[in-house]
């Protein structure tokens, strides 16, 4: 039986989206909640290659986030960012100075100086790191970005090209929880491999 996602924390979902009814699941339920616009896309094979672009008249269901989060999926799927976020996502690229616990030490202290407690993962389909910041209510994307830029810029980290990049309204991100993904510690050690989790 097909239903109308209802609001979840004050977002409503575009009216002509339908999705199959799925077992009621909070880690489930969030993540959709965190990609729920997913009208931009791509998708590559697990087993590497490029990234291909996916129709902008393409949104991804929820069965298709779930099936790439299944251990048999062939393909890691990569969405946007909603406009209206409440999160932030970083790339830490595997070549970055940041990759050394002793320069991430220092972004993570950045971050929490401003009261941000960042939720550290290894990128699926990759060795990029990526920080996860929540934030406390929904803001514009673009917004958000920009006074993160700045507060990188005027940390004194000297950031060079290529030392992470933050997701914009333009950027798509790797899903988390699909193969090859990882739980973090601080100092960048594989607490949990994604794999690992029956």
């Amino acid at each position: 039986m097909f239903f109308l996602l209802e609001t979840l924390n004050n977002m409503t979902y575009k009216p002509d989206l339908t999705v199959v009814r799925l077992p009621d699941d909070a880690p489930r339920a969030f993540l959709l909640r965190l990609f729920s616009d997913r009208s931009a896309s791509a998708v590559r094979r697990s087993n590497g290659g490029g990234w291909r672009q996916v129709s902008r008249f393409h949104y991804v269901s929820d069965e298709e986030v779930f099936e790439a989060l299944e251990d048999k999926a062939i393909n890691l799927r990569a969405v946007s960012l909603n406009e209206l976020t409440s999160c932030l996502v970083v790339e830490i690229p595997a070549d970055s100075r940041f990759y050394a616990a002793d320069q991430f030490a220092l972004l993570l202290e950045l971050l929490r100086s401003v009261s941000l407690e960042p939720r550290v993962y290894k990128a699926a389909g990759s060795d990029a790191i990526h920080l996860y910041l929540m934030l406390t209510e929904r803001v514009r994307l673009g917004d958000a970005c920009t006074a993160l830029s700045k507060l990188f810029d005027r940390s004194g980290l000297q950031l060079n090209d290529g030392d992470l990049s933050i997701f914009g309204p333009d950027q798509l991100v790797t899903l988390p929880l699909q193969a090859g993904f990882a739980w973090l510690a601080d100092d960048l050690q594989i607490k949990v491999l994604r794999d690992e989790i029956p």
